[in-house]
C-alpha cells in the first residue's frame, strides 16, 4: 500500500493506493495516527479512490483514524469510494464525499 499525504489549507489529505489489509495497516496505525496526534490535525480527508482491496483490519484502521479525529475535536471525510469498498465502510458512519475539491467546500476551509 502506498500512502501519500498533503497538508493544505488546514486539511490533511491522505491518498491511499493498493490494498488496505492486515499486512499494510501498520502504515496507518503507526505512522499516520502519530502525525495526527503530534500536529493536532483537525481535518482529515482520506481518498480511497485507488484502494482495490480492504479487509477487517483495514476497516479497523479507518475506525482508529476516526477516533483520533474525535479526540482532536476534528472531522474526517472519506472520498473516492468505489461501491464495492463503500459497502464495507458503511457501518463506520464516516461522512463520504465525491472528491477532494468538494471536501474542501464541505469542511469550509
Amino acid at each position: 500500500m502506498k500512502l501519500d499525504m498533503e497538508y493544505k489549507d488546514g486539511i490533511l489529505f491522505v491518498r491511499l493506493n493498493g490494498s488496505l489489509t492486515k499486512n499494510h495497516r501498520f502504515r496507518i496505525n503507526n505512522y499516520l495516527v502519530s502525525v495526527l496526534k503530534k500536529h493536532k490535525i483537525k481535518y482529515l480527508v482520506c481518498n480511497l479512490k485507488e484502494i482495490n482491496d480492504i479487509d477487517i483490519m483495514g476497516i479497523e484502521s479507518l475506525l482508529n483514524l476516526k477516533c483520533v479525529m474525535k479526540m482532536n475535536k476534528g472531522k474526517m471525510l472519506l472520498c473516492g469510494l468505489h461501491s464495492r469498498i463503500a459497502q464495507y465502510l458503511k457501518p463506520l458512519k464516516i461522512p463520504r464525499i465525491e472528491n477532494e475539491l468538494l471536501a474542501v467546500e464541505y469542511l469550509g476551509a
